[in-house]
């Protein structure tokens, strides 16, 4: 459902149908990878992210020794704030 709010025109009706109507038979296999461990290629793999962001993460896990929470993220310039449920569903903080 969070992934169908980035489809643009789709209101909240329609998405209700979607999810009334189609189910998915298997889940895909998600790689979850720890914030602060992982290499600025794995966290460019998330989906909403890019390269120069993952970098901008990772500099920023190394000035403060750790990220905590997600919503530290948006201290980070560029970062996509309103799709922090969405990025959350494939990164850890342990």
């Amino acid at each position: 459902d969070l992934q169908l709010k980035d489809i643009y025109g789709l209101d909240l009706e329609t998405r209700k149908e979607l999810i009334k109507n189609f189910s998915v038979l298997s889940k895909p296999e998600v790689v979850i990878f720890n914030i602060n461990k992982a290499s600025v290629l794995e966290i460019a793999s998330v989906p909403y992210l890019d390269y120069e962001l993952a970098r901008e993460i990772v500099n920023y896990r190394i000035l403060h020794e750790r990220i905590a929470t997600f919503e530290e993220l948006a201290k980070i310039k560029g970062f996509p704030s309103e799709k922090i449920d969405r990025i959350a569903l494939y990164l850890s903080l342990e």
